[in-house]
C-alpha cells in the first residue's frame, strides 16, 4: 500500500498527515511523527497564534472560526499529543469563565440557554486534551439533559425547539463522549 500514489502523496504533506496516514491507513503506529506536530508545520502554527489573553482570536467563540474553541477542536483533529501546557491554561480558561447557569459552556453572554453543539464539540477536544472529568461532569450533565425523544441531539432543541435530532449535532456529542466511557451519553 505504500507504493500507492495516494498514500505517497499523504506522506509527503504536513507532519500531522503523515502520522495519520500511518495511524488510519497503514494501521502502523508512528510515535515518532506524532510527537513533531506541536513542534512543526499546522500544529506549530495554531499554536503559535495563541494571544497573551490565553485564547486563540478574542476569546473562546469570537471571532468564531478563529476563536480559541474552533482552533482547539483543530489542534484535537490534527493528532497534536497531550499535554501541551498551553492548551491546557485556555481550557482552564473557559472552564473558569464559560460556564453557563444549565451546566454547559456557553459562546456568547447574550445567549440564555448553551448551544448542544458548541458542548459536543468543547467535551470532544477537554476531555482529549486531559480536562479533569470533574470539570467536565456539569457539560456532560447538561449535554444528557439535552437528548432528544429520538435518542439523538440537536443544536437547536433547548433554543428553538427543534422536534428531531440532527446527525451533526449527534456526532458532536457521540465524539465528545467516547473519550469519557462513563459519560451516560448514548444512543439507544
Amino acid at each position: 500500500m505504500v507504493n500507492d500514489p495516494v498514500i505517497q502523496w499523504l506522506l509527503e504533506g504536513d507532519v500531522s498527515l503523515q502520522y495519520q496516514t500511518f495511524r488510519d491507513l497503514l494501521d502502523t503506529e508512528n510515535e515518532s511523527l506524532r510527537s513533531r506536530i506541536a513542534f512543526e508545520g499546522w500544529g506549530r502554527d495554531l499554536l503559535s497564534k495563541r494571544l497573551p489573553n490565553g485564547h486563540w482570536g478574542q476569546s473562546f467563540y469570537m471571532p468564531k472560526w478563529i476563536s480559541s474553541h474552533y482552533t482547539l477542536l483543530d489542534l484535537k483533529n490534527l493528532a497534536i499529543e497531550p499535554p501541551v501546557p498551553e492548551i491546557r491554561q485556555t481550557l482552564d480558561l473557559i472552564l473558569l469563565h464559560e460556564k453557563a447557569g444549565d451546566g454547559g459552556v456557553n459562546p456568547h453572554t447574550g445567549m440564555k440557554h448553551s448551544d448542544v453543539c458548541v458542548n459536543g464539540m468543547f467535551l470532544n477536544y477537554a476531555s482529549y486534551f486531559g480536562a479533569p472529568e470533574d470539570q467536565l461532569k456539569s457539560v456532560i450533565d447538561f449535554l444528557i439533559s439535552q437528548q432528544m425523544k429520538d435518542g439523538g441531539f440537536n443544536c437547536h432543541s433547548n433554543r428553538i425547539g427543534a422536534v428531531h435530532s440532527s446527525l451533526h449535532s449527534t456526532l458532536s456529542v457521540l465524539e465528545g463522549s467516547r473519550n469519557i466511557p462513563e459519560s451516560g451519553i448514548r444512543i439507544d
